[in-house]
């Protein structure tokens, strides 16, 4: 987290493994303009950020699939397959602008992010 917005030539250092949550969110802070879009990085390359294997819990059943989606639409799903009950994978919901918001806020004041 950074007290003011942060560069592009500073996020595009940043690696998958750095990341605090893994999540699929909706788009409306960015339609909205509430997200603000710092730049595209010429030097991105999509095979460092894969989509990753998520997983569809179901609790009443106790039953887990995994879901992958595809890396070039988010909203497809490539397979799907049952797997052992687990329910600490990410999950297939898509979060909203505001739930990613408030997950960023509560890391924040339990210190599990700071500023920069």
């Amino acid at each position: 987290m950074w007290p003011e917005l942060p560069p592009l030539s500073v996020v595009r250092e940043l690696r998958p493994e750095q990341a605090l949550f893994v999540l699929r969110a909706g788009g409306m802070g960015l339609r909205k303009r509430e997200w603000p879009i710092i730049g595209r990085d010429p030097d991105w390359r999509r095979e460092e950020w894969r989509v990753p294997e998520y997983v569809r819990v179901d609790p009443l059943a106790r039953r887990s699939y995994a879901v992958q989606y595809s890396d070039d639409d988010p909203s497809i799903v490539e397979s799907e397959h049952p797997i052992e009950y687990v329910t600490s994978r990410p999950r297939t919901m898509v979060a909203g602008h505001g739930y990613v918001e408030g997950l960023l806020r509560k890391a924040l004041l339990e210190g599990q992010i700071g500023f920069y």
